[in-house]
């Protein structure tokens, strides 16, 4: 069986790397991210900006963490640690996302 993992590694200080809160600032070997290795959800798409990442799943999902301070996960302005789904576009089905500096 061939197991699809989804990893991250590098800075966390907002939380977007989306291994929880109780992480590290920093991995410098890749860690798991439980969310989607958990679930077994195949991920078609990563985007990885300075503070904050996206993924979308194989059903067209969109998950975001880390920084928001620039509503930039589209929810509250609160940082994530955890990948959650972006309730706003639950209705619709997202093929590709991109992740910049504060923008989405």
């Amino acid at each position: 069986m061939n197991k699809e993992v989804v990893f991250s590694f590098g800075l966390n200080n907002s939380g977007q790397l989306g291994t929880g809160p109780d992480e590290h600032w920093h991995e410098s070997t890749p860690v798991a991210v439980s969310e989607f290795n958990r679930t077994g959800t195949r991920v078609v798409n990563i985007q990885a900006s300075l503070e904050h990442s996206t993924i979308v799943n194989e059903s067209g999902v969109l998950f975001t963490c880390g920084g928001n301070d620039h509503n930039q996960l589209v929810r509250d302005r609160r940082k994530r640690t955890t990948f959650r789904p972006v309730d706003a576009l639950e209705s619709r089905k997202v093929i590709l996302a991109a992740a910049g500096n504060k923008v989405s």
